[in-house]
């Protein structure tokens, strides 16, 4: 609670889970990874010398694929490393590009090589995306599709038996929720600034971090928590594995379909290597190869995407920093 706390204080707005710095690694990466950033940046990655020809004339790959060490998940090395493997053949075959990819260590770093021209694709959240389009012209390429759509809604889940009917019946209780996870606590800035009330990390009495959406739900679900932050899509599968779930929690908030995590182009890339991407990418789900790497990473498909498609995530930041203005004068990230 105090480092959400002092991360909003030192920024001057909302800026949970954009830590900078080394990340500690064991047998399992240390890191949080979204499935569509390992889905697309190893795709493109593994293509690195393993046959296509044609390299730019300064040894650069054909694409350069930057992604956040911030953007990563709790997956077994092991895993994704054989899971490359598999594709690197695939993409290979499929498109005879070159790629390569570069981690960074935070927002600024990736920005400031996006800005540059020395990455050409970025794997990330949306709201990377659109802090992005302040200082760089960008243009969306990809989603990652679950559970039948490339959207999805954080909902805020209560007892059924609890006597919680409106937002300030949560004033001064514990909230339980998966851990940095800045769209979803964004969201909830948002609901909570818009009822009156302060932000998450002074509004409730403790906020426990958990590892998982599921391990958020079943701390309310045994009353270690007053309420949980979850997905549509973590709810719809605890309750389809035990209907008690369903019976013993009940939705008081849910936010619109927000579109989390997606992959972006630079705007002024070459338009022919953007076209040879998105037809190796939109095959992802036809292969074998692409099947095992989508299940790995609990992925339907990787799936185009529109601006269009951002309306609803672009309207909820935007809601936040009018709302913050509204407040304290705050000027928008």
């Amino acid at each position: 609670m105090d480092r959400w706390r002092r991360d909003a204080k030192r920024s001057g707005g909302w800026r949970l889970g954009l830590r900078s710095g080394p990340y500690r690694v064991g047998r399992r990466v240390g890191w949080r990874f979204c499935g569509l950033g390992w889905a697309v940046a190893c795709c493109l990655a593994g293509a690195v010398g393993k046959g296509a020809e044609g390299a730019d004339p300064d040894g650069r790959g054909h694409v350069v694929v930057g992604f956040n060490l911030k953007s990563l998940t709790n997956a077994d090395v092991k895993d994704v490393s054989a899971a490359t493997e598999l594709w690197v053949r695939e993409i290979a075959k499929r498109s005879g590009l070159r790629a390569e990819a570069r981690v960074f260590r935070n927002d600024g770093e990736l920005r400031g090589a996006f800005r540059e021209g020395t990455v050409d694709m970025v794997s990330g959240t949306t709201l990377d995306y659109l802090r992005t389009l302040r200082h760089t012209k960008a243009e969306v390429a990809y989603g990652g599709l679950a559970g039948g759509k490339a959207t999805r809604r954080y909902l805020v889940l209560v007892p059924v038996a609890s006597a919680y009917r409106h937002v300030p019946d949560l004033r001064g209780k514990r909230l339980a929720a998966k851990r940095e996870e800045e769209l979803a606590l964004l969201y909830l800035n948002t609901f909570l600034l818009r009822s009156g009330q302060e932000e998450a990390g002074r509004f409730f009495r403790d906020i426990v971090e958990k590892r998982t959406w599921s391990q958020a739900a079943l701390a309310t679900f045994f009353g270690r928590a007053d309420a949980c932050l979850v997905t549509d899509g973590a709810f719809k599968t605890m309750v389809a594995l035990n209907p008690q779930v369903g019976e013993r929690l009940r939705v008081l908030a849910s936010s619109p379909e927000l579109v989390e995590t997606l992959a972006f182009f630079r705007l002024e890339y070459d338009g022919e290597t953007k076209r040879k991407i998105r037809r190796a990418v939109s095959g992802l789900a036809s292969s074998q190869y692409g099947r095992q790497l989508l299940l790995l990473f609990r992925l339907d498909d990787v799936v185009a995407l529109q601006e269009s498609d951002l309306r609803t995530t672009r309207a909820l930041v935007e809601e936040y920093w009018a709302l913050r203005r509204g407040q304290d004068g705050v000027a928008g990230e």
